[in-house]
């Protein structure tokens, strides 16, 4: 039930993003569709995959991978949350 409301989540989201990102003509549509072709194949493959691991095991890996990204540095520094013009006119 979890991974289905999640499921449903990430595509209002997602659909809510792409439709702001359409309206300005910033969507490659072909890169889109190669996207939706690997998550439909991802999706399977987590909803089958759900069916043999351990809930508890599933949440070890997501903590683990998300602790880790967390905790990596950034290559490019930290971001700041100022807007581009207020960064310039600081100079």
């Amino acid at each position: 039930m979890a991974s289905a409301t999640e499921l449903v989540i990430a595509f209002v989201m997602a659909s809510a993003g792409s439709l702001k990102y359409a309206l300005h003509g910033m969507v490659d549509i072909r890169l889109a569709m190669i996207i939706l072709a690997g998550s439909l194949f991802g999706i399977q493959l987590g909803a089958i995959g759900t069916t043999y691991v351990k809930p508890f095991m599933i949440k070890v890996v997501m903590g683990v991978i998300m602790g880790d990204r967390a905790l990596q540095p950034r290559a490019d520094g930290p971001r700041l949350s100022v807007p581009a013009r207020a960064h310039r006119d600081a100079r």
